[in-house]
């Protein structure tokens, strides 16, 4: 799973990327790692969504 933002232009560095997810449950929390962690990484970010 990857984030999709202009804003953010390295990906791994912002914690916009997880892989190996098996299931469903581990699908949402990855989603919400990654939305957390983007606007951790820049408070002002804008995100399109997530690339699964």
């Amino acid at each position: 799973m990857k984030i999709v933002s202009p804003d953010i232009i390295h990906k791994t560095d912002a914690g916009g990327v997880k892989l190996n997810i098996k299931d469903e449950k581990e699908a949402r929390l990855a989603y919400q790692e990654i939305i957390f962690k983007a606007k951790k990484y820049n408070k002002k970010v804008k995100i399109s969504g997530v690339i699964i």
